[in-house]
């Protein structure tokens, strides 16, 4: 069996976004003082927490169960959640940490943009 240097990468983005979006989730409902903006949007916090753990635990588990769809859904996810995270670091004037947002984005785009990746053997 080879090693793909991309199969590497790609997995490796998946990885640090999903622990990234399933931190922010669990930090959402175990310590909302975190996140200032939950006071001033009751209904957007349950929606963002509930989307940062459903798209992190999709991108790992997804893949791994061999839903091609489901896991660009996935990616697609991650790019819906960052552009809302930068809408809002905007409104609120919190510019200083749109960066990590920028950056989770354009993983967000890799990873809805790579093609499945398997992990089965090739017969040799």
């Amino acid at each position: 069996m080879k090693v793909n240097f991309k199969h590497i990468a790609v997995w490796l983005s998946r990885l640090f976004v999903s622990a990234i979006l399933v931190y922010a989730g669990i930090s959402k409902l175990l310590n909302s003082s975190l996140y200032p903006w939950m006071e001033v949007y009751p209904n957007l916090s349950l929606l963002s927490l509930a989307a940062d753990t459903s798209v992190g635990i999709g991108l790992l588990v997804f893949p791994l169960l061999g839903f091609k769809k489901l896991t660009k859904i996935s990616g697609f996810g991650v790019i819906i959640i960052m552009i809302g995270a930068i809408t809002l670091h905007i409104i609120r004037c919190e510019t200083n940490v749109i960066a990590i947002n920028v950056f989770l984005l354009l993983l967000g785009v890799l990873l809805s943009c790579t093609q499945d990746i398997n992990f089965q053997k090739e017969v040799s």
